[in-house]
């Protein structure tokens, strides 16, 4: 990305020439030489006056870039709420599966393997889905957070140069982390305990007979 610029016009037989004017058709910053030649018949304007403008729009996009992030740590905090809730009702299973297959212990030994296997591994799956998901938040905060500063580093130099020639790519990209695909927090996996069924001690004898 450009961080810095000249103000002064590159082309050929212009070199030195102070850019002046801003070209509506070409989008480029022009001298007065540009104006009076190829850009004879276009519509220009003053080049602050056209940095004015843009400026607008970098200043539109950065907050909403702010707003992203804001909406994310907010993902972020429900996300954390799920997990604990999720992780709460493994627990409770946990017990509630430890307590039916003590009291069946001779009869119910190979599902009392079944039964924590599973859990285990819900449990596992959830806190490496929870891991991800904040790893992906973080992520989208972190390219948003360094976009953020970057425009305000722009706003801050307030260069009409600089403005006008990183505005498209700029705006393009600041747009483009905005519209990333919809962040979603994952269902908490608790939802599959329902699986996670104990034979009956009544239902086990039998089919222990």
């Amino acid at each position: 990305m450009l961080l810095d610029t000249s103000l002064v016009c590159t082309k050929k037989s212009h070199e030195n020439e102070p850019l002046t004017s801003f070209c509506k058709q070409c989008k480029v910053c022009i001298c007065d030489k540009c104006g009076q030649t190829r850009h004879n018949h276009h519509t220009k304007v003053d080049i602050d006056q056209a940095a004015k403008e843009h400026k607008v729009d970098i200043e539109a996009i950065t907050e909403k870039m702010k707003k992203g992030i804001s909406d994310i740590k907010i993902d972020v905090e429900r996300s954390r709420e799920l997990s604990r809730k999720s992780r709460e009702k493994i627990a409770t299973a946990r017990n509630k599966a430890m307590t039916s297959l003590e009291e069946l212990m001779r009869v119910l030994k190979e599902h009392e393997t079944t039964t924590l296997t599973s859990l285990d591994v819900i449990d596992e799956t959830e806190k490496r889905s929870h891991a991800t998901q904040l790893e992906h938040f973080q992520l989208s905060i972190n390219q948003l957070q360094t976009s953020v500063e970057y425009c305000e580093a722009i706003l801050d130099r307030n260069k009409s140069v600089e403005i006008l020639q990183v505005h498209k790519g700029l705006i393009e990209r600041c747009r483009g982390l905005l519209n990333a695909e919809k962040r979603n927090i994952n269902k908490p996996l608790h939802t599959t305990l329902h699986n996670v069924t104990l034979v009956s001690p009544m239902r086990a004898m039998m089919l222990k007979k």
